[in-house]
């Protein structure tokens, strides 16, 4: 790609020129290079193997496998105090935190979510607020076009509420709505507004605030407010990540639907229109001022733009990579004790960090050699639970129950979402169900459930339990690497973000995680604590049993349903 599409981190310079077009083919081969190959490069000096000293010692390994991907992959790798890192504890606790740091920003704001809820009127009071307290403050929204424009006039959607943003600050807020690009022409008006979501949304979940920033899978909606169980991550005063997450918005922002106030001027050009609001597709050319240090580029073209997005997204990783030497990190209290590696998922765009990553925190639990002690735990949750193929198979393979303990909490049917819905979206939670049992029956027949046929826990096995509380519903998505089941271990590895680990996160939304290494004893306790209040309320095991109740019979149809749109669910 020509220069004049170069992405550059805010404050910085590139110091080639030129940034490559397609990373090199060796920084995409992590996904199949084994646990152990990797190994290979540690330099231990000693007879014993390298994976058996490094597993001697599993609490130092997470900073080196995530340094290792930082460089396979040309990834940024943040560091940071463990005191910098604070998990809120529920829906409440994050609704005010957005609220209280929304009145605190200076300088800047900028949101990333699948949609705000069209009766969050408090919300964007406050942000209204905020915007006339602080002349010199800038917004930025990043929501999905598909989501974010569903309601027709005169009912109020996403776009006509945050528009009012744009008509009263014209200068100091960017409203931008990602359209999926794997949908559009006959195909988009045959499949109507219900179910268009299918094809790919924006899913990123990023709250900044000045330097500090929220990383979850919540959306901005009254229910993730108030009775949605998730994941909160607030990290504080740390501008290099803040700098990264706003830039990174507002790059997707490039190759995203531009909202202006008001229909009736101009019209014509606009490609959807209410009269609240129009959609116009800019290119990127009016970008806000925080790109100001880009150089000039062409506009993006409105079909067939992924290619240049791609190129751009992964111009945009090698320089933060670029930016940021790898940090030493040293168990001091004034020294950085936390790394924290983004990875980018936008199947769309080929831009695929994730699905290279996940395989090899998986390999970590599951390739060791078998310990003295307690085997590790591998803990993952996920509201929709239906793994990724690859992942899949990593679970079932003969290793897997001789080496860790996994356990996977999903949602029962009654905590998803869609339960009770009318019409086919009632469907959803059933086809769950049916996925769940796919992959407990290929567990069972595996031999890899955990205590199955009497076996000794201590061997390693996958246990799956169902996560349900009366009146709440079930968010939360995540991995956490505990180096041993010991009951007072804690996590040294966690992964935080908006992925479900299913193949719709693999190939059609936007997505951003960040993998998460601890060697701060306070902040591993906390993740720990963490992962125990979801256990509370995941108390039912599942067995054969639990799929022979009445109340879990799939039906033909929707198996048939499952089956042929599992790859959107």
């Amino acid at each position: 790609m020509a220069a004049s599409r170069i992405f550059r981190p805010l404050g910085t310079t590139c110091a080639t020129g030129v940034l490559p077009r397609r990373l090199a083919p060796s920084h995409c081969s992590i996904a199949s290079t084994s646990f152990r190959t990797i190994h290979t490069s540690v330099r231990l000096g000693s007879s014993s193997s390298p994976l058996q000293a490094v597993k001697s010692n599993l609490s130092e390994e997470p900073h080196f496998l995530t340094r290792r991907l930082a460089d396979e992959l040309r990834l940024p790798l943040f560091a940071a105090s463990g005191d910098q890192l604070h998990l809120l504890k529920d829906p409440s606790h994050f609704y005010q935190t957005l609220k209280d740091k929304i009145g605190q920003a200076k300088e800047r704001i900028f949101l990333a979510s699948l949609y705000i809820g069209k009766e969050e009127t408090e919300l964007i009071e406050h942000l209204e607020s905020a915007l006339r307290q602080n002349p010199s403050l800038q917004l930025t929204i990043l929501v999905d076009a598909l989501r974010g424009t569903r309601e027709s006039a005169p009912t109020p959607s996403c776009a006509s509420l945050v528009s009012r943003l744009q008509a009263q600050f014209p200068d100091r807020v960017s409203i931008r709505l990602y359209h999926t690009p794997n949908l559009k022409g006959w195909l988009k008006k045959v499949v109507g507004k219900r179910f268009n979501e299918g094809w790919g949304l924006q899913h990123m979940k990023i709250y900044g605030f000045d330097n500090d920033v929220v990383l979850s899978g919540a959306n901005l909606s009254r229910d993730y407010f108030t009775n949605r169980r998730d994941r909160y991550l607030l990290i504080e005063g740390h501008e290099e990540i803040a700098d990264y997450l706003h830039s990174l918005v507002q790059l997707v922002g490039q190759f995203s639907f531009k909202l202006e106030a008001g229909a009736n001027k101009d019209s014509a050009e606009a490609k959807e229109t209410s009269p609240d609001w129009k959609l116009i597709w800019d290119g990127g050319k009016d970008s806000t001022p925080a790109l100001s240090d880009q150089t000039e580029m062409q506009p993006y073209p409105e079909s067939g733009w992924t290619e240049a997005a791609s190129s751009a997204v992964e111009e945009f990783t090698t320089k933060w990579h670029s930016r940021l030497q790898v940090p030493a990190v040293e168990s001091s209290e004034k020294q950085a004790d936390t790394l924290l590696l983004p990875l980018l998922q936008m199947g769309p765009l080929k831009i695929r960090q994730e699905t290279r990553a996940i395989p090899q925190i998986i390999e970590l639990a599951l390739d060791a050699p078998p310990p003295q002690g307690p085997p590790p735990t591998l803990a993952l949750t996920s509201g929709y639970f239906s793994l990724y193929e690859p992942y899949k198979k990593l679970l079932l393979r003969a290793k897997a129950a001789q080496s860790a303990i996994v356990k996977i909490i999903c949602a029962a049917p009654e905590a998803n979402g869609f339960f009770q819905s009318r019409g086919v979206s009632g469907w959803i939670p059933e086809a769950y169900t049916w996925y769940e049992y796919q992959f407990w029956r290929a567990l069972r027949r595996s031999k890899r459930l955990l205590k199955q046929d009497g076996r000794d826990v201590g061997k390693g096995g996958v246990e799956i339990r169902e996560w349900k509380k009366d009146g709440w519903t079930y968010h939360a998505k995540g991995i956490w690497f505990y180096p041993s089941s010991a009951e007072a271990a804690t996590p040294s590895m966690v992964h935080v973000g908006s992925s479900n680990y299913g193949s719709r996160s693999a190939d059609l939304d936007l997505e951003c995680t960040f993998l998460i290494s601890i060697r701060s004893k306070e902040l591993s306790q906390k993740f720990k604590e963490e992962y125990a209040t979801l256990e509370q309320d995941a108390k039912d095991l599942v067995d054969g049993a639990l799929f022979q109740r009445p109340d879990r019979k799939v039906r033909r149809r929707v198996r048939i349903a499952s089956r042929i749109l599992k790859g959107m669910l």
